[in-house]
This record gives structure tokens, sequence and C-alpha cells, in this order.
């Protein structure tokens, strides 16, 4: 833990003390007149981000942004404060969205879900203080910071991401592959009843694996012959629809134009 003095316009001298912990965060015990408590700078993880690109300003120290049990909330001027936000510290507006707030005083009777803004005096002076802080944290080593928490919370966010989207994505296309399977099976029972016969699938279009592609954008032209399913990337006229002419085998019929420009992975 290193510690430091700021002279602080219209507030007077405050001492900092700055512990840089394993997991990145950067936990700053303030003392100065009228004021005493912690404020921490952490990285935002998220668990759809490898490395995290966001910070938390969070008034004490522990996990929860706005809870009242934080360690060391600060107090100022004789008001216990909570909150923060997460901000991009290149963003000039960073300190609008800070929510700093008074955690109720129980003594008095307050409701624990009553929430209030702080007085201005205390706002501003809290926000000095902060503004102070966060010319402090730049100075470090910022980049490691962020690759530090987000080497300390890999494994946990792996196994979210893991049973929450890869997992899960692979039961729902099984389940799509199962439905279509079912479909083209019953529009075959339905095609050797109909009296009109439609054009056929191609086989790509019948196996659940894989659908024909055809790129969202293509569109329909016109010339003196008809109408035409027309490619988007490169203009080329692919497939005349004719009277009668059912989708799935137009599209079959489209799919099976090779453009570079928009060939599938």
């Amino acid at each position: 833990m290193t510690e430091s003095i700021h002279a602080l316009a219209g507030y007077g001298l405050v001492t900092v003390a700055s512990d840089v912990r394993a997991t990145g965060v950067v936990c700053y015990q303030v003392t100065g007149p009228h004021l005493r408590g912690s404020i921490a700078f952490k990285p935002g993880i998220l668990d759809d981000q490898a490395i995290p690109e966001q910070i938390i300003i969070q008034l004490g120290d522990g996990d929860h942004l706005f809870a009242d049990y934080q360690d060391d909330l600060p107090v100022v001027h004789g008001i216990t404060a909570k909150g923060g936000a997460v901000v991009h510290l290149d963003d000039p507006t960073w300190q609008h969205r800070l929510d700093l707030l008074r955690v109720p005083d129980r003594a008095k009777g307050t409701r624990p879900e009553t929430t209030a803004e702080l007085p201005d005096r205390s706002r501003r002076y809290l926000l000095t203080v902060i503004s102070t802080l966060a010319d402090s944290y730049r100075r470090l080593d910022v980049k490691e910071l962020m690759h530090a928490a987000a080497r300390t919370t890999a494994n946990a966010r792996l196994k979210r991401w893991t049973h929450g989207q890869i997992l899960l994505d692979h039961r729902l296309l099984t389940e799509v592959r199962r439905d279509l399977t079912a479909a083209y099976s019953l529009a075959d029972q339905l095609q050797a009843l109909s009296p009109i016969k439609l054009p056929s699938t191609s086989a790509a279009s019948r196996c659940p694996g894989r659908l024909p592609f055809a790129h969202p954008d293509t569109y329909i032209s016109a010339d003196d012959d008809g109408d035409w399913l027309t490619c988007p990337a490169c203009d080329t006229r692919t497939v005349m629809i004719r009277s009668g002419d059912g989708l799935a085998g137009l599209l079959s019929a489209h799919a099976a134009h090779d453009c570079a420009a928009i060939r599938p992975s």
C-alpha cells in the first residue's frame, strides 16, 4: 500500500492510501477534512468480453455497487455515502454518470429502501476527490489491471458462458434440426397426396445439418423476359420466377449460384 497527499482547492489536504490488488482492483482509502472512507476502481467485467473495457467506480470496498453494507463506506460531512457507476474514463462526461447516494440512517427511522442523493456540498467534495483519484488511476498500468481481472475471473466466466451460451445453442440447434426433419417428412407425405407437384428441394436443404444459403439481401429484378431472383453482390440474375413456382425450389436453385463475395464460411 502506498500513501500520497493531495492539496484540494477549497477542501485542504487529503491523504490517500492506495492498494493495488492482484484481482485488478485498486482501492483508495481517503482521509481528509470531514471525509474518511474507501473508494474502489474496479475493471468492469462482463461475460461477453474477454478483457474488460470499462471501469467501475465504487464507494466502499466490496462486491456490489449500491450495497449499504460495503466495508469502509465514505463518510462525508457526517453522512455515509454509497454508489458509483460503470464508466469510460476517456468519456469527458464520466463524472455525470456517478450516482452518489446517502445510506439510510436507520437510527432515525429512515426506511432501508429509501434512497436520496447527497447534499450538493458533499457531492461536490466527493466528485473532487474521485477526479483526483481518477488522475492517479490513469497513471497506473490500466491495461495490466484489466488483464489481471480477466485472468482472475476467466474460469468462472468460461463455465457460465459454456453452459449459458454454447451448450444452450447446441441444444437449440438440435431441436431446430429435429423440427426441420419432421417438417420435410410431412411435406413429402403431402406431396405424395397432392395432385400438383411442386419443384423439389435440393438434397442439401433436406439434410438437417445444413440449409441452402440465400443471402438476406437477395432481391428481385426484372427484364423483358420476366422477374428474377438476383444476387446482391454481383447482380447476376439466377432464377426466373414463374407462376406456380414454390419458394423452396426457387431458393434452392438460387443457392446453387456460387458467388465468392457472399459465400458463407
